[in-house]
C-alpha cells in the first residue's frame, strides 16, 4: 500500500474506533437526526406525474409547447371518454347524460365539449358532409317519411313491425326503396333477438331511420378542475366521471366508455407504478434478506446493515426535497439506486469487520475499528467516483434524470458517511458473536477463467460495434400497461388519422396567417387534415342548402306523440309476417323467436313497447334538426368553439393531422421532420415527443462520457498507477459493452423509464473493479479473491442489487419493467466482470 493509503486507513481506522468507543451517543444522534428528516420528508414529499415536465422548459420545443399551453390552458390537461358500443342512440344519450351531469359540478370540471350533441353541430351537419353524402342521407330520410308518418299516430311495436313487413311483402324486387326497407329489417334485428331473449333493448331509431349505424364512437373532452395540492391533480373529477359512467354502463345494454387522455393515462400510470413498487418491493425486501442472511451469517450484522440502509435513504429524501423540491417519475427513484448501491458499502464494511474478528467479544471493539478501516480506504474512493458519476447527469437538459443524478449523488455521500460512523456503532453495541462459517467462492481453472474473459471481451466487442443499433424509445404510451383500459382507447384513436391524439399544433398571428400557414401545409404529402376555426365554416354551402330546402318540401319528421300500449295478440301477428317477408334468415328467425316469446309471456309486450320507444323523442329531434340547417359564417359559430382555436390575445391555433396512422416511432419523426421544415415553430404532442426523444438521446451519451471522464480522472489522481487505472476503466467499458450487448440482441430499447441504467452501471461498475483493485494492493499482488471477503462483498452487493431491481421487471408498468430488466442486465454484466474478467486481468500482471 502506498503511504497515502496508509495515512487514510489509519485516519478512518480511528474515526470507526471513535464511533464504536460512543456507539450509544452516535445511534442515538443519528437516530434523531433520521426523525426530523423523516418528518421533514413526509411534510414536504410531492411527486409531479407530468412527464412533460422532466423535459427543461427552454427546450426550443419545450417553449413552443409551453406557449401553446399558455394561449389554450383547457387543452393541457384533458380528460377524453370514448362512447361505443350499443347503438347511435345510446351512445348520444349516454354523451347528453355525462355532458349534463358533468356540468353540474363546477368544482370537478371547467368544461366538456361535445360537438357530437352540440346543438350547432346537429343543426348543421349535413353542412359538414359532401355534397353527395347530404342527398343520400336526404334520399334515406325522404324513404322514411312513410313510416314516421305512420308512428307519429301510432307510436307502437307493432305499428313498426307491420309497416316494415308490408313494405318488404309489397315492393317490387326493383324498387330502390326495398333496399331501405331490408337495411332498417336488419338494423332491428339486435332488438328483436334481445326482446326474444326476454331482456329488451333500446332500440336504434337513428340506425334504422337515417343508416348512421356506421357512425364510429362518440368522443365526449372533459376539462377537470386541477388541485396542485394533490399527486393527482385530476383525481376527484376523474373519480367522479368514472362512477358516472360506470352507472351508464350498468344501465345500457351493450354500452362501453374508456375514459383515456393526458389525465386519465397518467392516473392509471400513478396505479400501475403503485402496484408494481408495491409487488416489486416486498418481494425483493424477502430476497434481500434472505441473500443477507446467507452472505453475512450473523442476525446482529443483517439487522446492523438494514437499518444503516434505512437511515440513509431517510436522510437522502430529505435532502431531495431541499435541493429539487419535488420527485418526478424519474427521480423518484432514487430510492431503488440507493437501496442497490447504498447497501454495498455497508456490506463491504460488514464482512471486512466479519474477518478481522477473531471470534471473541474481547477483540470486537478492534476488530470494528480495523474492519472499517480497511474497508473504508475502498470506500473512500468509491464514494467520490459513484457520487461524481451520478454528478454528471446533473447538467443535461433531461430534468428527470438530471435530479436523479443530483440526489443520488448526495445519497452515495450519505451512505459513505453512515457506512464509516453509525454502522460502527450498531456492529460495536451488537456484540461480537462469531457467525456461522463463511462462503468461499470457488476457483475456477485458469484455462476456464481464460476461456470466460475471451468471451466477456468479445462479447462486450460485439456491444460496442452494434452500438448504433440501439433505439430510445420517446413513446410514453409504451411504458404504460398496454392492458390498461386509457391505453387501449388511446391506440385506438390513434389508428384513425382524423381523431388521432399525435398532432401538430401551431400559433399564428391571424386569419391572413393562417391561411399562408395552411398553404404551406397542405403541400406536405404526410398531412392529412388541418383544421382551425376557419374550417368550421362550410365549403359548398349554397349547393347543400339548396339540397335541404328542397328535401323539406317531401320530407317531413312528425312531432313527438307519446308510445301507444301494446297490444301482445297484434304483435305477434306482426312478427309472423315479418318472419314471412323478411330479407335474411337471421332476420325471420329473430322475428320467429320474438313471436314464440310473446306467445308465451303475453305480459312482457310492454317492456318492449318501453324500451323500444324510450329514444324516439332525442331521434326525432335529431332528425328534424338535420332539416333546419341555417347559413354559417365565422359570425355564427359557437364561443366555445371559437375560443378552442382563437386565443385571447387573437392568435389562430392550427391543428395539423397526419395523412396516416402515426403508429411506430419512425413514422412520427418522418412526419414532424417534414413538418418542421415548412414550419420550424410546430408544437403539439408529437413534436415534442419527438423532441424530447433526441433531447434525451443526446443527454444519455453527454452524461454518460462526462460521468467515465469524471470517474476516470478521480480514479486516476487516487490510485496513479497507470495499470491500475486502466484495470478499473477496463472493467467498467467491459461491463458497459456487456450491457450494450445484450441490448442489441434481445432487440431492447432505452426509454425515459429505464435510463437510470446509465448511472447504476458506471456507479456499481466502478465501485466493484475500485475493491478488487484496492484489496489487491492491499495483499501485495498476491489475493486469492475468493476467499477474501471482498470478493464476497463484491458478488453480495450484485445479488443484493440484483434482488432490489430485478422485482421490478415484474411490474404491470412497462416502463418499471423494462427499467428492471436492463437494470439486471446491467449489474449482472458488471459482476462478470469484476470477478472473472478483472481478476484474470490482475493475475496475468503478477505473473
Amino acid at each position: 500500500m502506498t503511504r497515502a493509503a496508509s495515512g487514510v486507513r489509519a485516519l478512518v481506522t480511528r474515526l470507526a474506533g471513535w464511533c464504536a468507543g460512543h456507539a450509544v451517543t452516535v445511534i442515538v444522534t443519528t437516530l434523531m437526526l433520521a426523525v426530523l428528516a423523516g418528518a421533514f420528508t413526509v411534510d414536504r414529499f410531492r411527486i409531479d406525474s407530468d412527464l412533460d415536465d422532466l423535459i427543461d422548459r427552454d427546450a426550443p420545443f419545450r417553449a413552443r409547447q409551453l406557449d401553446l399551453t399558455a394561449a389554450f390552458p383547457d387543452a393541457a390537461n384533458q380528460l377524453v371518454l370514448v362512447i361505443r358500443g350499443a347503438t347511435l342512440d345510446d351512445r348520444l344519450f349516454a354523451a347528453r347524460t355525462l355532458r349534463d351531469t358533468l356540468a353540474e359540478q363546477p368544482g370537478l370540471v371547467a368544461a366538456v365539449w361535445a360537438p357530437a350533441i352540440d346543438p350547432f353541430f346537429a343543426r348543421n351537419a349535413l353542412l359538414y358532409s359532401d355534397v353527395d353524402e347530404v342527398e343520400a342521407t336526404l334520399d334515406r330520410l325522404a324513404e322514411m317519411t312513410p313510416l314516421l308518418s305512420q308512428l307519429a299516430v301510432d307510436a307502437n311495436p307493432t305499428t313498426l313491425i307491420d309497416l316494415l313487413a308490408n313494405a318488404m311483402a309489397e315492393l317490387p324486387p326493383d324498387d330502390p326503396q326495398r333496399e331501405a326497407v331490408a337495411a332498417a329489417i336488419d338494423a332491428l334485428v339486435p332488438s328483436l333477438e334481445a326482446a326474444a331473449a326476454g331482456a329488451p333493448t333500446t332500440l336504434g331509431w337513428l340506425d334504422l331511420l337515417a343508416d348512421d349505424a356506421a357512425v364510429g364512437p362518440v368522443i365526449l373532452q372533459v376539462s377537470p378542475v386541477l388541485d396542485r395540492t394533490r399527486i393527482m391533480p385530476s383525481a376527484e373529477a376523474l373519480a367522479a366521471t368514472r362512477r358516472l359512467a360506470a352507472a351508464l354502463e350498468q344501465d345500457v345494454a351493450g354500452l362501453d366508455i374508456a375514459l383515456t387522455g393526458s389525465v386519465a393515462l397518467r392516473a392509471e400510470e400513478l396505479e400501475t407504478v403503485k402496484i408494481g413498487a408495491s409487488m416489486a418491493g416486498l418481494l425483493s425486501l424477502a430476497l434481500v434478506t434472505v441473500i443477507l442472511a446467507v452472505g453475512l451469517r450473523s442476525v446482529g450484522t443483517i439487522f446492523a446493515v438494514l437499518a444503516t440502509l434505512i437511515v440513509g435513504l431517510v436522510f437522502t429524501a430529505a435532502v431531495a426535497l431541499l435541493t429539487v423540491g419535488t420527485f418526478t417519475m424519474i427521480s423518484v427513484a432514487f430510492a431503488v439506486l440507493f437501496i442497490g448501491l447504498g447497501v454495498d458499502f455497508a456490506i463491504h464494511v460488514a464482512l471486512r469487520v466479519q474477518e478481522a474478528s477473531d471470534g471473541t467479544a474481547a477483540g470486537w471493539h478492534a476488530a470494528v475499528a480495523e474492519g472499517t478501516g480497511a474497508a473504508g480506504t475502498a470506500l473512500l474512493l468509491c464514494g467520490p467516483t459513484t457520487a461524481a458519476a451520478f454528478f454528471a447527469f446533473a447538467p443535461t437538459a433531461y430534468i428527470g434524470l438530471a435530479q436523479l443524478g443530483l440526489i443520488a449523488g448526495f445519497g452515495m455521500l450519505i451512505a459513505l458517511a453512515l457506512a464509516l460512523t453509525f454502522l460502527p456503532a450498531l456492529l460495536t453495541l451488537i456484540g461480537g458473536r462469531r457467525p456461522l462459517p463463511r462462503l468461499t467462492l470457488p476457483v475456477l481453472p485458469r484455462t476456464l477463467r481464460l476461456a470466460l474473459t475471451l468471451a466477456l471481451v468479445g462479447f462486450a466487442t460485439f456491444g460496442f460495434v452494434g452500438i448504433g443499433s440501439v433505439r430510445f424509445d420517446g413513446d410514453p404510451l409504451a411504458l404504460r400497461a398496454q392492458a390498461a383500459p386509457s391505453v387501449l382507447a388511446f391506440r385506438e384513436l390513434l389508428g384513425d388519422p382524423g381523431a388521432s391524439p399525435y398532432i401538430a399544433e401551431l400559433l399564428v398571428e391571424d386569419a391572413e396567417a393562417a391561411a399562408v400557414a395552411e398553404a404551406r401545409l397542405a403541400a406536405i404529402p404526410e398531412v392529412g387534415s388541418i383544421v382551425d376555426v376557419r374550417s368550421f365554416v362550410p365549403d359548398e354551402m349554397a349547393a347543400k342548402l339548396a339540397l335541404i330546402d328542397d328535401a323539406s318540401l317531401f320530407v317531413a319528421v312528425p312531432d313527438y306523440q307519446e308510445p301507444t300500449p301494446v297490444d301482445a295478440e297484434a304483435l305477434i301477428v306482426a312478427l309472423h309476417e315479418l318472419e314471412a317477408a323478411a330479407p335474411s334468415v337471421t332476420a325471420a328467425a329473430a322475428a320467429g323467436a320474438l313471436a314464440a316469446h310473446l306467445s308465451v309471456q303475453p305480459d312482457s309486450a310492454a317492456a318492449i313497447g318501453e324500451a323500444w320507444f324510450a329514444r324516439w323523442a332525442p331521434a326525432l329531434q335529431r332528425l328534424a334538426a338535420l332539416l333546419q340547417a341555417e347559413p354559417v359564417d365565422s359570425a355564427a359559430l359557437p364561443p366555445a368553439l371559437v375560443e378552442r382555436y382563437v386565443a385571447g390575445d387573437g392568435r389562430y391555433r392550427l391543428q395539423v393531422f397526419p395523412a396516416t396512422p402515426l403508429l411506430a416511432q419512425d413514422q412520427r419523426e418522418h412526419f414532424v421532420r417534414a413538418l418542421l421544415a415548412v414550419e420550424p415553430t410546430a408544437a403539439g404532442d408529437v413534436v415534442q415527443m419527438t423532441g424530447a426523444t433526441e433531447l434525451v438521446a443526446r443527454a444519455m451519451v453527454q452524461a454518460t462520457a462526462l460521468a467515465f471522464v469524471a470517474v476516470g480522472l478521480i480514479v486516476a489522481i487516487v490510485l496513479r498507477r497507470t495499470a491500475d487505472v486502466v484495470a478499473v476503466l477496463g472493467t467498467l467499458a467491459i461491463a458497459a459493452g456487456l450491457t450494450l450487448g445484450a441490448v442489441s440482441l434481445f432487440d431492447l430499447s432505452f426509454n425515459f423509464a429505464n435510463v437510470v441504467v446509465l448511472p447504476l452501471l458506471l456507479g456499481f461498475g466502478v465501485d466493484a473493479a475500485v475493491h478488487m483493485v484496492m484489496r489487491w494492493r492491499e495483499s501485495g499482488a498476491s489475493a486469492d479473491f475468493g476467499s477474501t471477503s471482498t470478493g464476497r462483498a463484491v458478488l453480495l452487493s450484485a445479488l443484493t442489487t440484483i434482488a432490489s431491481f430485478g422485482t421490478l421487471a415484474l411490474s404491470p408498468h412497462r416502463g418499471t419493467a423494462s427499467m428492471g430488466l436492463l437494470l439486471t442486465i446491467a449489474i449482472v454484466a458488471s459482476l462478470a466482470a469484476a470477478l472473472i474478467a478483472l481478476p484474470f486481468w490482475l493475475e496475468r500482471r503478477r505473473r
